[in-house]
């Protein structure tokens, strides 16, 4: 492949339909470091913050990633909240 010298983890810490808990995603996260990952891709819909988040269990825990040394990409707002749409005409 293009990358042939690359390893993949994978952790699935949420349910069929995209549903669970934020502190599944966190040990996910965790296990990710301990296992000295280089970079965690994560595709979340976490809802929405009128303020910022990093207080919350799940910033504080991609900060410490991060201060470990992993890049950590995070997608948000696939909660499917149609009032965020573009409308194109």
């Amino acid at each position: 492949g293009i990358s042939p010298d690359v390893s993949l983890l994978a952790a699935k810490v949420l349910d069929y339909s995209g549903g669970g808990y934020t502190s599944d995603v966190v040990l996910g996260i965790n296990w990710c470091v301990a296992q000295e990952a280089d970079v965690i891709s994560l595709s979340l819909g976490e809802g929405e913050y009128s303020n910022t988040c990093d207080n919350e269990e799940m910033a504080l825990a991609v900060n410490e990633a991060f201060d470990a040394g992993v890049a950590v990409a995070c997608a948000s707002g696939n909660d499917g909240n149609l009032s965020f749409q573009i409308k194109l005409t």
